[in-house]
């Protein structure tokens, strides 16, 4: 004879995992038993490159400050154009911070 545990089991409806749309991972429909039990180890859905879909994690650190700054865009291509200028050695910046402007 079955215990009620048992049957209340086999009742349950089926677990439904939705990753978010940006992920591309499909939908996965699972029953009690295989949500409750992982017998394999699966695949890390951890994003190698959470930035996406800036190039670099330099380029979202930059849309974070330049947005979080309200910059205008000429504001940004001057501070892109001296970031250039820089990295080629052409010009050099000392400041290190806010307190030396």
């Amino acid at each position: 004879m079955p215990t009620s545990t048992s049957s209340n089991v086999a009742k349950l409806p089926e677990f439904k995992i939705q990753f978010h749309l940006r992920s591309n991972q499909p939908l996965i429909y699972q029953s009690y038993k295989e949500f409750h039990v992982r017998s394999e180890k699966s695949a890390s859905l951890v994003d190698k490159t959470p930035w996406s879909p800036f190039c670099t994690l330099g380029d979202f650190e930059f849309v974070e400050i330049a947005l979080a700054s309200l910059l205008n865009q000429k504001q940004v291509n001057a501070l892109l154009d001296l970031f250039a200028r820089v990295t080629q050695g052409a010009v050099q910046v000392t400041l290190k911070n806010d307190a030396e402007l």
